[in-house]
């Protein structure tokens, strides 16, 4: 059985603009609703054809992805498999970039800081439960593909691993169009 995590392609968004912390929920809704602006690589496409059922998640950026990977088993869409959100303040003036408020606030999150937002734990849970979705589709399917988000994917390779998968990861969260392969043999 074989589950590849594979993070969504780059949004059509601009990470340099100056904004407030007091700006991410407008901010975050601009990003999820954003289209794409570049194409899979080849090894990302490879991978992709070899899975017999694909999922992902509800978030448009994902779905774009998997047209652009031209998928059409998509066994599953769900809100289970979306990014885990960024906190963020209720109060403040401080402008900075848009890439460097997301590393703050990722930091932040990781630290335990999770106003307005799904807590660390919290989205533990979620990767445990999507992890145990994505176990139940592979041994159905053999093989299943999550075009997903990075801190997810990211948290759901930490789980796949608990579970006794072994897997290898190329850059899955950091880098758009990156992914993990696990496989589980009994």
């Amino acid at each position: 059985m074989k589950i590849i995590l594979m993070r969504h392609g780059k949004p059509d968004f601009d990470f340099s603009r100056r904004v407030k912390a007091t700006e991410f929920a407008r901010i975050a809704h601009e990003y999820d609703t954003a289209g794409m602006v570049d194409h899979p690589p080849i090894q990302a496409m490879e991978q992709a054809q070899q899975c017999n059922a694909v999922v992902v998640s509800d978030l448009i950026r994902s779905h774009l992805s998997a047209q652009a990977l031209i998928l059409e088993n998509i066994v599953l869409s769900s809100t289970l498999f979306k990014e885990a959100p960024l906190p963020y303040p209720s109060s403040g003036n401080i402008k900075l970039s848009v890439s460097i408020w997301a590393v703050l606030l990722r930091v932040a999150w990781l630290l335990g800081y999770s106003q307005n937002s799904e807590s660390f734990n919290a989205a533990s849970n979620r990767a445990k439960e999507a992890a145990g979705v994505l176990m139940q589709l592979a041994e159905k399917h053999g093989s299943v593909l999550l075009v997903g988000h990075g801190v997810m994917n990211w948290l759901l390779a930490k789980e796949l691993r608990k579970q006794g998968w072994a897997g290898k990861t190329t850059s899955q969260g950091g880098k758009h169009w990156g992914f993990g392969v696990y496989e589980y043999t009994t």
